[in-house]
């Protein structure tokens, strides 16, 4: 359920939009802040974002439902290329792909820690399936003389 427009948001707005009409005075975000009643940060702030995002970012708007993503979709549809080399490429130790060496190479990668619970979600959403190997089965490195599992 969207949020709806109070009159306390209704003058949050107007004091950040008459910020930046100030600003674009030549006022100084210290003098800004004090003629405000808030504090240098919040002015900083304000005209970061309007700086980044352009004016209308200072404009009231509904709140998200929580948390951001902390990965884009587009990187969570890289995963697949990047998996589809081998633990070895990327420094890690193995031959196969675990849900624990997945959560290290997102780290090295993108910079963010996922649990190990969250990290079998991600893998749905980028169309991964990890497989346990049969027991009994040889791993590509045995040869048919070897025993599949050790006497």
């Amino acid at each position: 359920m969207a949020k709806i427009l109070t009159k306390r948001d209704v003058l949050l707005e107007a004091r950040r939009l008459r910020a930046w009409e100030l600003k674009q005075q030549g006022w100084k975000q210290t003098v800004i802040a004090k003629e405000l009643g808030v504090s240098r940060g919040a002015v900083s702030q304000w005209f970061k974002r309007a700086n980044m995002d352009g004016p209308e970012a200072l404009r009231w708007h509904a709140q998200g439902g929580g948390p951001r993503p902390r990965l884009t979709d587009e990187q969570i549809l890289q995963l697949p290329a990047l998996l589809a080399r081998t633990p070895q490429t990327y420094g890690l130790v193995g031959h196969t792909w675990t849900r624990n060496r997945i959560i290290t190479l997102i780290q090295q990668i993108y910079g963010v820690r996922f649990s190990h619970g969250h990290i079998g979600r991600i893998l749905t959403k980028s169309g991964i399936r990890l497989r346990r190997p049969r027991r009994g089965r040889r791993t590509r490195h045995q040869t048919a003389d070897q025993p599949a599992v050790p006497a």
